[in-house]
């Protein structure tokens, strides 16, 4: 479904540079960019707090909004927020200023509904093998998620992108539709893999012993 509105407040930013960035991140600050046409860039900071708050009541981070900046309000498309690897913490956020008349492409998540009867029955494991489509569609009509039922789904049946049924006078979905984003594979399967990994990282460990020992050796002659 498509989200309700979403506002997002800004200031323009004179900051730039590694040192200046990181000194604004310290404050809690956010940098980010606007694009607007003709690639004019426009470089703006938001409050890191209230920024973490708004993304925690939504499931994308391609989003449809009214960026404010300096009191005058853009309509706006989230393209990209960086995040840090280890901590999660947001580091930059790219906007990309938006027609409403013009279509746009985002990302939209897949959100999986139901119990397949190849896991409550079966013993089988859901695999959510893809956690994104690619949509165009105008920036009013942007869906926060795609729900998809999957309380049919058997044992080795996989769910592929042409199942999603969506009003074709306002989306076109951009992804193959031969690509799988759902399976139910059956328990042995798994082990079987499981035992794999698991034989893979005993091999790994003795040979990682076994170079240590050697390494260990020729240390030791070479201190002599």
């Amino acid at each position: 479904m498509a989200g309700k509105e979403i506002k997002v407040v800004a200031m323009s930013r004179k900051e730039q540079g590694t040192g200046a960035v990181r000194r604004m991140r310290h404050t809690g600050e956010v940098p980010a960019v606007v694009y607007g046409e003709e690639h004019k860039e426009r470089l703006i900071k938001l409050n890191e707090h209230v920024f973490g708050q708004l993304m925690r009541h939504h499931a994308s981070e391609h989003l449809v909004l009214d960026l404010e900046i300096d009191g005058a309000t853009v309509k706006a498309l989230m393209k990209e927020v960086q995040h840090h690897p280890v901590t999660g913490r947001v580091l930059h956020v790219d906007f990309q200023e938006i027609s409403l008349k013009k279509k746009i492409r985002v990302e939209v998540p897949i959100e999986l509904v139901g119990d397949p009867i190849g896991v409550t029955q079966d013993g089988g494991v859901l695999e959510h093998l893809i956690r994104n489509v690619e949509v165009e569609c105008l920036p009013m009509d942007v869906m926060e998620s795609i729900e998809v039922d999957v309380s049919e789904m058997a044992i080795n049946t996989r769910m592929t992108v042409s199942a999603i049924k969506l009003d074709p006078e306002k989306f076109t979905i951009l992804t193959s539709g031969d690509v799988a984003f759902a399976a139910v594979m059956p328990p042995r399967l798994q082990a079987e893999t499981a035992a794999e990994e698991g034989e893979e990282a005993s091999a790994e460990g003795v040979a990682a012993t076994a170079e240590k020992a050697g390494g260990d050796k020729a240390a030791e002659k070479a201190a002599k």
